[in-house]
């Protein structure tokens, strides 16, 4: 993870841990395949948890980044509302 994408995600926790509210209430993100593993942490970030707070299109067999990586392991939950 970039220095700059460190310092945004710890801002990010420590702005919601004072309380503060997240920068939105909903993201939308169009083809996701072009971001990295920290973009998408700073994606999840961006919106505080709750009902279509993230939604992300993207076509997985079109992965620009080597690795696939699991929108779960970002706190982003996919269960019952992701289709192929």
């Amino acid at each position: 993870m970039s220095t700059r994408t460190a310092v945004a995600s710890a801002y990010l926790d420590s702005e919601a841990e004072v309380g503060r509210l997240r920068l939105f209430e909903h993201v939308l993100v169009d083809e996701s395949k072009t971001y990295p593993p920290p973009h998408v942490l700073i994606i999840r970030l961006l919106a505080a948890v709750g009902s279509d707070d993230v939604f992300i299109a993207e076509d997985s067999h079109q992965r620009i980044h080597g690795r696939r990586i699991t929108l779960s392991q970002f706190g982003i939950a996919v269960v019952g509302r992701s289709r192929r």
